[in-house]
């Protein structure tokens, strides 16, 4: 191998999955109904999506658990009706897997009451986006408190959301908003008992009222626990400092931080990672090639201590069940063949 500069890291995997995203598993992100009609700006939802595979409806809720409407779709752009974001009215800041739809509780901009989900069936997991949950004035935070209950009304997991203090986005329209304007916040709800969440209550538990946005995206309700699917396909090949060994850590939930991390390799060894979405395994210099052909190739180097780790948040979007092969080829000029392989390493995502 010819030494070259170290540019590459994880981050680029994630790049690389960008062309799996367009399909969604059981995903709701509002911008069709389910028979395919496209949604309207400001289109009321209740039981739309209440029939297979979703099995779920909505309705807004006030402090007391009492029904007081229905939520509505809200489009991006003028006028506002969900949020105040960045760049502009209803409009989230690029990159962030969201389409031109969202979920808002009422027809204008401010807090109506809280959003309540039902299942027709009870899940084991669920998750979305929450958009545009930023600062007031500098100093207010809003905050949602995201709760799952079975069917008793027992809790059964909770998440809470806080606007984050920090530096305005560079496109923001408000200033002092810090960097939730206009972003995307995934959560993720969870049982550890089966399938038993019955509903889903979007709590507002915030300060501030007055300019407070509502809007939610990329709903996933599942009946599949949320678990690490790394699977460790062996293959691997010994060096100098042994097998080098592949791990990868995280949910594989969009989102959500996910590691890959290498040990065992030579010490600043150059190395070229390869990732495959349709392998076909061969032997090889005694081993196994698991990721090959690949969809993409980085070329990165080992530190002093044989050792690579690299880190991104997981892509969102990617459909359940999708499987990417991670591979990595390690020059070792002690081997006969100047080369060994590390374990493959299959993701499966959730």
């Amino acid at each position: 191998m010819t030494r070259r500069p170290n540019a590459t890291s994880l981050p680029a995997i994630a790049l690389c999955l960008c062309f799996v995203t367009g399909a969604r598993a059981q995903t709701i992100d509002f911008e069709t109904l389910p028979n395919g009609d496209p949604t309207v700006d400001m289109q009321v939802i209740s039981t739309e999506y209440a029939a297979t595979p979703y099995g779920v409806s909505f309705e807004v809720v006030d402090e007391l658990g009492n029904f007081i409407g229905f939520p509505r779709v809200a489009k991006s752009g003028a006028p506002a009706t969900a949020f105040k974001g960045c760049p502009g009215s209803d409009q989230a800041y690029a990159g962030q897997g969201l389409g031109q739809s969202f979920l808002t509780d009422d027809d204008v901009v401010g807090f109506f009451g809280n959003l309540r989900v039902t299942y027709t069936n009870p899940v084991q997991v669920a998750s979305g986006q929450l958009i545009d949950v930023d600062v007031h004035t500098g100093t207010q935070p809003e905050q949602w408190t995201i709760s799952a209950f079975d069917g008793s009304g027992g809790l059964v997991d909770q998440v809470v959301i806080t606007a984050e203090f920090g530096p305005d986005n560079p496109c923001t329209s408000c200033p002092t908003t810090g960097p939730g304007d206009g972003g995307a916040r995934t959560w993720v709800l969870q049982s550890l008992s089966g399938p038993e969440i019955h509903s889903i209550l979007f709590d507002y538990t915030g300060t501030t009222i007055g300019q407070t946005g509502f809007a939610f995206d990329n709903f996933s309700p599942s009946t599949n626990p949320i678990v690490p699917r790394w699977t460790d396909l062996g293959g691997g090949t010994p060096g100098i400092a042994g097998v080098p060994t592949l791990q990868g850590a995280g949910s594989l939930v969009g989102g959500i931080p996910a590691t890959i991390s290498l040990t065992q390799a030579p010490s600043s060894a150059p190395m070229l990672a390869w990732i495959s979405f349709a392998p076909t395994p061969f032997s090889a210099i005694g081993g196994t090639v698991h990721a090959y052909p690949f969809a993409s190739q980085l070329f990165v180097f080992a530190d002093g201590s044989g050792q690579y780790v690299a880190s991104t948040l997981w892509p969102t979007g990617i459909p359940a069940g999708t499987e990417i092969w991670f591979q990595f080829i390690v020059e070792d000029l002690t081997t006969v063949h100047g080369l060994t392989l590390s374990n493959g390493l299959l993701a499966t995502t959730p």
